[in-house]
């Protein structure tokens, strides 16, 4: 299942890539964040890492993958978590005058039967997160450094 959201932020495409790929800059908009194993930004496509996320009263690892990465326009990553696996590709536009659109798809996949029969559910969980995450991103981006 997938689904996609756009923003337009009042803050260039330099700024809103370095909140996307540096670790310590995703942790000030994704709020479920509690750390990224290794704690660098990626370099390119194949780059692999964790991201220990809290989940309720756990934190629960997702190894992932950068799928795509061409700077100041595209950075795609790959997570799995057990049978669960979740794709968001990020592609940004320089609207000029300090701005950017930002377009992000998600898409999740499940071999597990019981996750696939729930993917509708399982989709507009993931869409609500991405809306709200995806404010966040606004906001803090909008807020300069």
């Amino acid at each position: 299942m997938s689904s996609q959201k756009t923003a337009e932020i009042a803050a260039p495409p330099e700024r809103v890539w370095e909140l996307l790929v540096d670790p310590a800059q995703r942790l000030r908009w994704v709020d479920e964040l509690v750390a990224t194993v290794p704690d660098r930004p990626p370099t390119g496509v194949g780059d692999e890492f964790v991201l220990k996320i809290r989940e309720g009263g756990d934190v629960v690892d997702y190894r992932g993958e950068v799928t795509a990465f061409e700077p100041l326009r595209r950075y795609a990553v790959r997570m799995r978590r057990g049978s669960l696996e979740i794709c968001l590709d990020h592609r940004l536009g320089d609207l000029g005058g300090g701005r950017t659109r930002l377009a992000v798809d998600v898409t999740t996949t499940s071999s597990n039967r019981l996750l696939r029969l729930g993917g509708s559910l399982l989709s507009g969980a993931a869409a609500r997160v991405l809306g709200t995450q995806l404010g966040r991103l606004r906001e803090v981006a909008e807020q300069g450094s």
